[in-house]
């Protein structure tokens, strides 16, 4: 009975934080950014020299002064590049005066969120894996996939408009100010991304097939960054929702 109750109430918290991170990504996408840069440096770098060390024996038969100072370096520099990825990837898809677009992609991102953590946690208790580690290395790329497969089906459904390469340029020319927002640019990035997209189904198509097309795209979209702040969220939120229901918290 405790075990269920537990259970529940890591739940609970669970979706609590999703709903968070997805409140901040819409009132606030600068703090979540940056919030994100942080989380990004902090985690990645620990766990990137803590993997470098791992590969250590791998790469070098001797242990010296110099190659642990490399390796850190590496982890850290390592930690710092998808850190910078990951808070430009969240200002990009976040950032912007369109609404309407930046509501679909933050229930993307949460139902993502939930996915990634739903297979952490299986993971966990099912066969003892580290959340952090685990989670961490190897649920960006998959997240990032899923997030770009999340846009291409909201734009299929026509929940995401794909503006053409005119209409683009007659707001760049027309609409755009001398010196544009942030939040103007953000939202041109994205049309553009969506043009370069769609461009890319077409041309597939035409070569491999329409069943092929929208698996390149998904592949190859810029949306797949958004894979690198995904999973930091998905490993700090499990960790939270572990010491609730009384598992262990993974050591880095």
């Amino acid at each position: 009975m405790v075990r269920i109750i537990l259970n529940v109430l890591g739940l609970a918290a669970e979706l609590a934080m999703i709903a968070g991170v997805a409140w901040l990504a819409v009132n606030h996408p600068w703090w979540m950014a940056g919030l994100t840069l942080v989380l990004v440096i902090f985690i990645g770098s620990v766990l990137e020299w803590a993997r470098q060390r791992h590969e250590y024996s791998f790469y070098f038969g001797e242990h010296s002064a110099f190659r642990l100072a490399l390796v850190g370096l590496l982890g850290v520099g390592e930690g710092l590049v998808k850190a910078g990825a990951a808070a430009v990837a969240v200002v990009l898809t976040f950032a912007g005066n369109d609404s309407e677009r930046i509501l679909v992609l933050v229930v993307i991102f949460a139902a993502c969120l939930f996915l990634g953590t739903g297979i952490v946690r299986r993971g966990y208790y099912r066969y003892g894996m580290r959340p952090l580690r685990w989670g961490y290395f190897r649920l960006a790329v998959p997240l990032g996939i899923s997030f770009s497969t999340g846009v291409q089906i909201a734009t299929a459904l026509d929940f995401l408009k794909v503006p053409s390469l005119q209409g683009i340029a007659g707001s760049i020319i027309f609409n755009m100010p001398a010196r544009p927002s942030a939040e103007q640019l953000s939202d041109l990035a994205f049309q553009i991304r969506q043009t370069i997209d769609a461009l890319v189904i077409d041309v597939t198509g035409r070569l491999l097939g329409e069943t092929y097309a929208p698996i390149v795209a998904v592949l190859i979209s810029v949306d797949v960054l958004i894979g690198f702040a995904l999973a930091v969220y998905v490993v700090v939120i499990l960790e939270i929702v572990l010491r609730l229901e009384g598992g262990r918290m993974s050591a880095a």
